[in-house]
């Protein structure tokens, strides 16, 4: 699923790929906010990227909770909020209007580890867990890809 596909040749490509290794891509054009596929349709859900242009988090959340099965896993990468107080959440702040402005609305300074956190059950409150457990969670920098340098990793069990 994505918000846009790539280009005609570069899906004949992967598929291409794909069906070397004996798999088989299905290319889907979809809002993550309503996701066009059935409750419990997934085993796991691969995202990276995603939740920082997303126009409610906690939305894509529930949508990915629903149409995992039960067992089923969130893996995700995610660039996120830098550490309160530092030298890189103030470029953060002050860049993040510009960002969601040239960049289909990419919010630099979003805590999308601690809301994926929070939705785990015992974090969260009774109905709003959409997860079981939490597998892991990592944050880390990677100067390189500045200014989106604060970047999270983990996984959530439903």
């Amino acid at each position: 699923l994505d918000a846009e596909l790539p280009a005609l040749g570069e899906r004949l490509d992967a598929s291409k790929r794909a069906k070397e290794c004996g798999l088989k891509l299905n290319w889907v054009k979809g809002d993550i906010q309503q996701l066009p596929f059935g409750d419990g349709s997934f085993d796991a859900v691969i995202m990276t990227k995603v939740l920082c242009s997303v126009t409610d988090q906690r939305i894509a959340l529930q949508e990915i909770s629903r149409v995992l099965t039960k067992g089923g896993r969130l893996g995700y990468v995610e660039h996120v909020a830098a550490d309160q107080g530092s030298f890189l959440e103030a470029q953060q702040l002050v860049m993040d209007p510009l960002q969601q402005a040239i960049a289909g609305n990419c919010h630099l300074h979003r805590d999308t580890d601690r809301l994926i956190e929070r939705s785990v059950r015992g974090a969260a409150d009774g109905q709003d867990a959409l997860f079981d457990r939490l597998e892991s969670a990592d944050r880390y920098q990677v100067w390189q890809m500045w200014p989106i340098t604060q970047q999270a990793a983990g996984i959530v069990t439903k």
